[in-house]
This record gives C-alpha cells, structure tokens and sequence, in this order.
C-alpha cells in the first residue's frame, strides 16, 4: 500500500515538473519572440529607413543589374575563349596580312605581333576562366575577378618557386590620368580579334603541343 502511494506520489511530481518546464518553455519563447519582435522594429526603423541605408540598398541593386548586363556582354567572349583554349586545342599566333598601299605597292599589315601573343593568351586565359557553371581551381561563376583586372589590379603568380610575383593583365600606366584607359585597351583587343578571326582563309591558329 505504502509502495503503490509512492509511486502515485512520485508520478504526480513528473507530471507536475513536465508541465513547469513545457511552461518554463513557453514563457522562454514568448520572451525571446518580444525581444525578437523589438529588434527587427528598432532595426527597420533606426537602419532600413535611414536614408544613408535606403540609399547603399539602392546603390547595391544598381551594381547588381549593371553586373548582370556586363555578365551578358562577357559570355560570348568567354565561350569563345573557351572554344579557342578547349575544342579547337589552339592558341593565337603572330599573324600579317598584305594589303594594297595608296601607292599600289603591297603592304604588309601587322594584325597580331609576336612580342603581343603572351598578352593576348593571358587575356584568353581569363576570359575563359570566368562565367563557369562548375568552376574549378582558379575559375568563377561570376565576371569580378575579370573586372579587377580591367581595374588594373594585379594577381598573384601561382608559380610554385615565387608567388610573390602579381601579374597583371594591362601593364600599369604611367602618367595617365584616364580612369578607362585598361577598358578602352581591352575594347581594342576585342575588335582586333574579331577582325582576326573574320579574315577569310586565314589560319589563324596553332595546335598546342605538349613538348
């Protein structure tokens, strides 16, 4: 009888400190949502209705659209970048064409040199490093890292001897004061490739060899 009243006794404490501590719980949480709920107040009225954020908030969607436009505008140069370095298995080359001067003798007109090639398969290189759906060792989804080289910012060498080394896509410009100057050099690079890659029966590239 005594052991029956114990263990009566001793079910009534579980259940009374299961329905403390379900309690205990809910006023923790209902706690916890009020102060939750008067933060993301303050939040919205001291932060996201400031002028200063509502302005960084806009200036942040501009950028994003502008990205999104340029992304458009790269993709056909990566995808032929990638055509170049992958499907095709080649690489620009130093490249002349003969042309009639204005006193009819033939002229020979530079289209590639050849101190120019090691820029230029550093510029496909990049190009076809950007844009990736899966991007790998040293390749992006997105167009900033291509964008810091037009900015003129270099990166590092991933020489395994010396990786101090910053490599750069433009060469750095002395004593010029036009902030668009690499930009206006790679619109120049574009047109020369494709006047290039339009000279009929030209061959313009050649097979990469392992040596």
């Amino acid at each position: 009888s005594s052991s029956s009243s114990s263990s009566s006794q001793a079910g009534r404490k579980d259940v009374l400190r299961k329905k403390l501590l379900a309690e205990a719980r809910k006023i923790q949480a209902q706690f916890l949502q009020g102060r939750r709920d008067k933060m993301e107040k303050l939040i919205t009225e001291k932060y996201w209705k400031h002028p200063i954020f509502v302005e960084a908030l806009q200036l942040e969607r501009c950028c994003e659209k502008l990205e999104i436009d340029m992304s458009q505008m790269l993709l056909p140069l990566a995808n032929l970048a990638r055509e170049i370095m992958d499907e095709w298995n080649g690489r620009l080359r130093a490249l002349a064409v003969v042309r009639d001067g204005d006193s009819g003798k033939k002229l020979l007109q530079p289209y590639l040199h050849w101190n120019q090639l090691p820029g230029w398969r550093e510029l496909l290189r990049r190009l076809k490093s950007i844009l990736c759906r899966k991007p790998g060792h040293g390749e992006s989804t997105g167009i900033r890292p291509f964008l810091l080289d037009l900015q003129g910012v270099p990166r590092n060498n991933k020489d395994a001897v010396d990786k101090s080394i910053e490599v750069y896509l433009y060469p750095p410009l002395k004593n010029s004061n036009n902030p668009y100057a690499h930009l206006e050099e790679f619109v120049g690079d574009v047109q020369v490739l494709q006047k290039v890659l339009n000279i009929p029966g030209m061959p313009v590239l050649a097979e990469e060899r392992l040596s």
